[in-house]
């Protein structure tokens, strides 16, 4: 880098160094959260997995509807606004303790597992992940898009296969783009932006418009 070192490493590195460390470890917590997902799934599917307790009960206690209308009117004292629709009740999947289903009128279906995790998949394919942990995964049948938001990082990366690229998202407002021949596109905070070509070069513009190559 030929382009008054410090400067790089205080405005590029520093904060690039310290965003990548914490979305690296959070890479293995998905990892440990996607295979205790898996766990569940077979599950679900009737393949053998080690019995444990439930963390919660198969079913939630039914709703009180008397002592909903008690509390805020039973003549629909709203104002004329509709009601909210009422959400479809969870019953336990036959065979497997503590883990529930249900499925809504616009034909999504949503599982909830032993550990937490929920899998919901709209009638379109799309498919979204919520993890105990905090992470969510979301999936696009049609486009092949992958969404992952990792909690403890908060940070969120994009997988887009049709245009071939990979966009990370950080908690400080900083944003990558990587492409399949290597190259990134890097947006700071502050407005810089980089672009480093797949042989290492880089080509920098700052918000007061000077531009430096290395």
């Amino acid at each position: 880098m030929s382009w008054d070192d410090d400067a790089e490493s205080s405005a590029d590195e520093l904060t690039h160094t310290t965003l990548t460390r914490a979305f690296r470890s959070s890479r293995a917590a998905e990892k440990a959260a996607l295979d205790e997902f898996v766990a569940v799934e077979r599950a679900v599917l009737g393949d053998e997995v080690q019995a444990s307790s439930p963390r919660r009960s198969a079913q939630r206690p039914p709703r009180d509807d008397a002592a909903l209308a008690a509390m805020y009117g039973a003549d629909g004292a709203d104002d004329g606004a509709p009601a909210a629709p009422a959400e479809p009740p969870w019953r336990p999947v036959k065979g497997r303790e503590g883990i529930r289903e249900r499925t809504f009128p616009d034909g999504k279906k949503e599982v909830e597992y032993k550990n937490g995790t929920r899998k919901a998949v709209s009638p379109d394919g799309a498919v979204e992940v919520r993890f105990a942990n905090g992470d969510v995964k979301s999936a696009d049948a049609a486009t092949g898009r992958v969404v992952y938001y990792y909690a403890s990082a908060q940070t969120t990366h994009t997988s887009d296969p049709k245009r071939n690229i990979e966009i990370f998202e950080f908690p400080n407002g900083q944003v990558e783009k990587h492409n399949q021949d290597g190259s990134k596109d890097i947006t700071f905070p502050d407005g810089t932006k980089k672009f480093v070509h797949a042989n290492g070069s880089s080509r920098t513009r700052f918000p007061d418009g000077v531009v430096v190559e290395s």
